[in-house]
């Protein structure tokens, strides 16, 4: 036998052997191949933040206040007077949220609540009591930083501060919401 002759006889044999072991091969409908997943439909930060409780801890690391930091927070176009009143205390709260022993999912779910129910013309300055993280298990201030985000997050929260000591000091805060 030729070189040529018992090359293609070892091809036909190793063809054989090939279709063997595949099995039966159908043909594909379709000549067209996808390259890549259609992307996802886009989410809002209020569902993403909903859903993914990981993020909490991602942000909560990089903004991370400790439980006896005063804090204070302010957007765009606030007035000077609107904002030293807030820090004073020289207010009228119309609403209280206490938070102590929920959840980190809990108290966002109650935080987010709370600010939407008092979103009315009568309502103007509320209250949130988050504590200092003093008799968490690691002493980390969870519901304060949770709080913190979830505030600067909401587009009806114009500013807070952290509140006089009679009324909790650094672990509350006056929040100051938008008029309706």
């Amino acid at each position: 036998m030729t070189e040529d002759k018992l090359k293609r006889l070892t091809s036909n044999e190793d063809s054989q052997l090939f279709r063997e072991s595949v099995g039966t091969v159908r043909r594909i409908q379709s000549d067209k191949l996808l390259l890549s997943a259609p992307k996802p439909k886009s989410a809002s930060i209020q569902q993403v933040w909903q859903q993914l409780p990981a993020l909490n801890s991602i942000i909560r690391d990089e903004q991370a206040a400790e439980g006896n930091e005063v804090v204070f927070f302010s957007r765009d176009g606030v007035q000077r007077r609107t904002i030293r009143k807030l820090k004073r205390g020289d207010i009228r709260i119309s609403d209280c949220l206490d938070l102590h022993g929920l959840t980190e999912a809990k108290a966002q779910q109650e935080i987010t609540s709370f600010i939407d129910y008092n979103y009315s013309p009568t309502s103007r300055y509320v209250m949130i009591i988050h504590g200092k993280g003093l008799g968490s298990e690691n002493k980390y201030p969870t519901l304060k930083n949770l709080t913190l985000n979830v505030l600067k997050s909401h587009d009806l929260v114009l500013a807070y501060s952290s509140a006089l000591i009679s009324d909790g000091g650094t672990g509350a805060l006056y929040i100051l919401l938008q008029k309706k």
